[in-house]
């Protein structure tokens, strides 16, 4: 896909870049997975950025404190085949979002069985399910990162959470959105 990374495994991370995103958090939970572990991993961020604005400088100044630079990707917007193809190559969904609508990124990721982790509370934990493992403290990067570890180094556990994905996503359709909106309105 033409698709270059210094690293063979990342995190995907989807969506605008803003601060209700939880960018901060990941980003400081992802340099703590990397000190601690020291795989061969990084982010792959797609999403619109302003490469202007405070809160991306202020992620850019962190990436660097951190020392994470050369494992952190923006790619902007891509096509559909193209997110298709990152978040079947991913190893999870990073989603541990402050404020979210609805969470159709998670729904993309569990339909290809990619593990999401991603916040307790709020539209994220009703979409995955209230007893997801995966769901964390969106403030704690201490409880991202484990996550992070955890989704990398079982793989009996791994599989677990893309067969709950493959579940879950059959709780979710048009069809029953289209049923919902007419038997409400």
């Amino acid at each position: 896909k033409g698709l270059v990374l210094p690293f063979t495994h990342y995190f995907l991370s989807v969506g605008t870049v803003k601060e209700r995103k939880n960018m901060t958090s990941n980003v400081k939970a992802f340099s703590r997975f990397i000190r601690e572990n020291n795989g061969n991993y990084g982010i792959v961020i797609v999403g619109r950025y302003d490469a202007l604005s405070p809160f991306y400088m202020t992620l850019m100044k962190m990436i660097k404190q951190y020392e994470i630079e050369d494992r952190v990707r923006f790619l902007g917007n891509v096509s559909d085949e193209f997110l298709s193809f990152l978040y079947r190559n991913a190893r999870a969904l990073l989603a541990p979002s402050l404020v979210e609508g609805f969470g159709f990124t998670l729904l993309e990721a569990m339909s290809v069985s990619l593990p999401v982790i991603t916040s307790r509370g709020g539209s994220q934990e009703e979409v995955i399910g209230s007893d997801y493992p995966l769901l964390v403290d969106p403030h704690s990067p201490e409880e991202i990162s484990q996550a992070m570890y955890r989704v990398t180094t079982d793989e009996s556990f791994y599989g677990e959470m893309k067969i709950w994905g493959e579940r879950r996503t059959s709780f979710f359709s048009w069809r029953k959105t289209a049923d919902y909106c007419t038997a409400c309105c």
